[in-house]
């Protein structure tokens, strides 16, 4: 346990007892003097963050390789990064020990950061995989994206958006599981998997009680879609896609202030929403899903970290993996 996560965890008990004492009021000022520098000081930190990610998942490479089948009827796709490289190939793993390897295609986003070696190691441990290079997506969704500037500009401004138009433009299923980097399945899937083999039109997305700004972004553009999609695990349909609303709402969104990152996942309720009457959305049980808090222990299938955002997350990521690894 970091000294970050032992600080965390004394300042949420010590807040619980006596949220004005002296201690807990002394961290919420430091707290707000250091927000305007928060962004510096993530940078600052991310070669740290990138070595330990690295350190600590690195022993996936003594696992044996999983196949998946490039010709199946559903993709899973992931955008990772140098940094996450390790740490995917557990997520992924932990994901296709529960199929038999011809249910399921990999797909596998690169950010611009993986190097030869990590694009060897994918090839190497997730046989069948097919891996989108950055230079090589960039070109194939400009052409896509011609006609919607709203969109390119949106695109070419965080990589993370990658997920919202490559994973859609350039999958070859007319399924999408969506899934991220930090995220592990303790559990086979059968909600996921009686999803991929079925013929009902369906949408399954994960369920998030806050996800940032989703409620307000809704309510703004007028959407009562339940405002709890965290994009983090997702079993989509292709034709969801939709280009001209993301352009439209892209354009309404810059009335209410920038686009940021989150924008992203607050554009698929929209996208749910609009489908609703040719598909059923569902939510995943977050309890078995868990996608940002863990309700409980018992019968969890799914978890996923935001161990990019939550550094202090990180320990619990880490036991976690090191119990899914001594299974692979």
């Amino acid at each position: 346990m970091t000294v970050y996560t032992k600080f965390s965890d004394h300042f949420r008990e010590s807040y619980k007892r006596n949220p004005q004492s002296f201690f807990c009021r002394s961290v919420i000022r430091l707290s707000r003097l250091i927000q305007p520098h928060k962004i510096f000081l993530q940078r600052t930190m991310q070669p740290y963050k990138s070595f330990r990610y690295r350190r600590a998942f690195q022993q996936i490479v003594h696992t044996a390789p999983r196949p998946c089948c490039p010709q199946a009827n559903c993709e899973i796709h992931t955008l990772t990064s140098h940094s996450h490289v390790f740490m995917y190939l557990t997520a992924i793993k932990s994901f296709l020990r529960f199929f038999d390897g011809r249910q399921v295609a990999v797909v596998v986003h690169d950010d611009g950061s993986l190097t030869k070696r990590d694009k060897e190691l994918l090839a190497q441990h997730v046989t069948g995989m097919r891996l989108i290079e950055k230079r090589q997506a960039d070109e194939q969704i400009a052409s896509y994206l011609h006609g919607f500037p709203l969109c390119r500009e949106y695109r070419d401004k965080f990589v993370n958006i990658i997920q919202l138009f490559d994973f859609f433009l350039l999958s070859g299923s007319r399924k999408i599981i969506l899934m991220d980097s930090d995220t592990l399945f303790f559990q086979k899937p059968f909600k996921i998997i009686d999803w991929i083999e079925s013929t009902l039109r369906e949408n399954l997305v994960a369920f998030e009680d806050h996800p940032k700004g989703q409620k307000e972004f809704l309510g703004a553009l007028g959407c009562d879609f339940p405002p709890h999609i965290c994009i983090s695990l997702g079993c989509l349909h292709k034709d969801l896609f939709d280009l001209n609303l993301i352009e439209d709402v892209l354009n309404k969104a810059l009335s209410l202030g920038d686009w940021d990152l989150w924008t992203q996942q607050n554009i698929f309720p929209l996208m749910v929403h609009k489908k609703l009457g040719e598909y059923q959305a569902l939510f995943l049980d977050k309890n078995k899903y868990q996608a940002f808090y863990y309700p409980t222990e018992k019968g969890v299938v799914f978890r996923h970290y935001v161990s990019s955002t939550y550094f202090s997350r990180f320990d619990r990521h880490l036991a976690d993996a090191q119990m899914i690894l001594a299974q692979l």
